[in-house]
Order: structure tokens, then C-alpha cells, then sequence
């Protein structure tokens, strides 16, 4: 269990350049990150798969593989650091909470929502209906991705219009969301 712990930490959650490239608007290095790191993930697997045919192995290969990554990451993120230069913040924790406690609350309650449906289908209509319920939620990820892809693009492109016009910004907006409605519609 420490090993799959350890690899999801160091891969998952403590990975900020997708969403420093997607506010900076660098599309190119999102994807050049993203393809180099699934490479030598790919590479790691398999050349340790072939050396040592062990499992246990290659996961360890893997975490070695993301500490790495992690390490280098954390080198450039304080190479990169300017928070020296930026004025003091009043009360940073209350700042803080105001900016991520909205959209840390939504997504507390979209997990639970998400987990909790499942478990009250199953214990209240019983094992046929969760399977039902089950196949019903296999477009989810589709409209999550389509959903994530959209925001990625939109959020920051009405940023950069929203410093200029206000209305450019909210009709960028509503120009996208009504072409993505279309789209999963027909």
C-alpha cells in the first residue's frame, strides 16, 4: 500500500506546471510535459519489467521516476520564485480562503455527491439498479473531459478579455458555452 500511495502523491497531487502552462497560455509545453512524462513512464515500465520481471520493482522504478520529477520541479519553482517582489498581503489566510475555499467546497461536494449516489443506489434499489446506474454513468468522463478542456481554454482567455471589456469577456463566455451545449446536444 506505501509504494501506490507514495507513486499517486508524487504524481498527482503535487503537479502544478499543466495549470502554470494553462494560465501563462503556453498550450505547446502542456503538451510537450505531458507526452515526455508519459514516455518515460512507459520507458521506466518496461525496461524494468524486462530486467527484473518484478511488479514490486517496477513500481519502485516508477516512484523513483516521479521523486524525480518532483525534485526537479521543486528546483525550478524556487529558481522561479518571485514572491519576494510582490507587496504584502493584509492577512494572507484570509485571502487565502477567499479565493479557494469557493471552488475547494464544490469540489469537496462533487466528490461526495459522486460517491455517496452510488452507495444510496445500491444499499436503497439494490444490486441490478447500481449496475444500471453504473453503464448510465459511462459519458461522464466524456463530459468531464470536454467540460475541463473547455475551462482550461476559456477561464483564462476571458481573463486576458475581461482586462480590457468586461462584455468581450462575458460574451467570449457565453459564445463557448453555447457551441460546447450545441456540440454534446447533436
Amino acid at each position: 500500500l506505501l509504494p501506490i500511495c507514495l507513486y499517486t502523491l508524487f504524481s498527482s497531487n503535487l503537479d502544478f506546471w499543466d495549470w502554470y502552462w494553462v494560465a501563462t497560455d503556453r498550450p505547446k509545453l502542456i503538451f510537450t510535459y505531458t507526452s515526455l512524462r508519459l514516455a518515460v513512464r512507459i520507458v521506466v515500465a518496461i525496461v524494468t519489467a524486462a530486467v527484473t520481471h518484478d511488479v514490486r520493482a517496477i513500481i519502485w522504478a516508477l516512484i523513483a521516476v516521479e521523486g524525480l520529477r518532483l525534485l526537479g520541479a521543486l528546483v525550478a519553482m524556487v529558481a522561479a520564485d518571485r514572491s519576494a517582489t510582490e507587496p504584502p498581503l493584509a492577512d494572507p489566510w484570509r485571502e487565502q480562503l477567499r479565493y479557494c475555499l469557493p471552488s475547494g467546497t464544490a469540489s469537496v461536494l462533487s466528490t461526495l455527491n459522486r460517491n455517496v449516489s452510488s452507495l444510496v443506489v445500491t444499499k436503497a434499489l439494490g444490486a441490478v439498479a447500481f449496475a444500471q446506474y453504473t453503464i448510465a454513468r459511462f459519458g461522464e468522463p466524456v463530459v468531464l473531459t470536454l467540460r475541463n478542456s473547455l475551462s482550461g481554454f476559456v477561464l483564462p482567455e476571458m481573463v486576458r478579455r475581461g482586462r480590457d471589456s468586461r462584455a468581450e469577456s462575458l460574451a467570449h463566455w457565453q459564445r463557448v458555452t453555447s457551441e460546447a451545449m450545441h456540440w454534446l446536444l447533436y
